[in-house]
């Protein structure tokens, strides 16, 4: 999907998507007198275990990320112990925390929305749990914009953690701010449709999640000069064709995919929110030439970066 664009050049499907991703970001928006988020700040620890199922949706994100269903009931496994989620309860997930999510009654599907932030852009999505097929991601979205919507989500973080005098109604200010930032993005047309992917395939073993955690560690490090796999890989203490299959289940992507995203990520802001030339940027994230960075980035966005750099609007 290309970024901008008029209601009079969106198709029907595009309409109809637009207005699916409306609703998700609308839904993080505080509706009852009670507060709906639960929090998950722990990281550095596995979830406690459960049984390997085939109804279980086990990741790491390396942002922030928010978890509400839309449809039907389901538990997220955290370090903390098991969140139980209805529709209208939010689950919001810090960085690197492990999670584990089932439906409460694998007899019944489940629609799980998300919302995840990294610096200063944002995937919206919807993962469905069906008896007979399992989980299945249907529609991935990323907004773009200027405004750091991950350290929003972090702040909101922070209030529930400590719990402060007005904590409830700063953090929940905080999350209509963050919804709105949202829907404004959607309404400008600042968004590209991702391609669905199927659910990450499930290991039980404590030890992969280190590893995982131990690679988006060292990737975010280090994203900003070339390294390859076989790098990661002796970093982590593995090899490169293990490493490259454990990380692809896990994270949902690949090892070179989630570096990609990194450098784009970061790209972003630094042509959003500086004058650097696209040379410096290119040198400065890894990319041995300018031509690599410019190619690799109108890949991903659809745009060059100078023509990126002259579109970006504030929100």
């Amino acid at each position: 999907m290309a970024r901008g664009g008029s209601s009079d050049g969106t198709s029907a499907a595009e309409t109809k998507l637009n207005r699916l991703c409306e609703r998700i970001a609308r839904s993080l928006m505080p509706r009852r007198s009670d507060h709906p988020i639960i929090c998950c700040a722990t990281r550095g620890h596995e979830p406690a275990a459960q049984t390997s199922r085939r109804e279980i949706h086990q990741r790491v994100s390396d942002g922030h990320e928010f978890v509400f269903p839309s449809g039907g009931s389901m538990q997220v496994n955290t370090p903390e112990g098991l969140k139980r989620l209805s529709p209208g309860q939010v689950l919001l997930v810090g960085r690197g925390v492990p999670k584990e999510e089932s439906p409460v009654d694998a007899g019944r599907s489940v629609t799980m929305n998300w919302c995840y932030t990294h610096h200063s852009f944002a995937l919206l999505g919807q993962t469905a749990y069906t008896p007979r097929g399992g989980w299945c991601s249907s529609t991935k979205l990323e907004l773009v914009g200027q405004t750091d919507v991950e350290s929003i989500a972090a702040v909101v973080l922070q209030e529930l953690t400590r719990r402060n005098l007005g904590w409830k109604e700063t953090s929940s200010s905080l999350l209509n701010y963050l919804s709105w930032i949202l829907v404004r993005r959607i309404k400008r047309g600042a968004l590209r449709q991702l391609s669905p992917t199927e659910s990450p395939t499930i290991s039980t073993d404590p030890d992969a999640w280190r590893t995982v955690r131990a690679t988006l560690e060292y990737c975010d490090q280090n994203f900003r000069r070339p390294f390859g796999l076989d790098e990661v890989a002796h970093a982590v203490g593995y090899s490169a064709s293990y490493l490259s299959r454990l990380f692809s289940r896990h994270v949902g992507r690949s090892l070179f995919r989630y570096v990609r995203d990194l450098r784009i990520t970061e790209a972003k802001r630094l042509l959003e929110s500086t004058a650097m030339r696209m040379s410096e940027i290119s040198y400065a994230l890894g990319y041995g030439d300018p031509t690599q960075f410019s190619r690799a980035f109108k890949q991903e966005t659809g745009v060059s970066p100078r023509g990126y750099r002259g579109t970006v609007s504030i929100e």
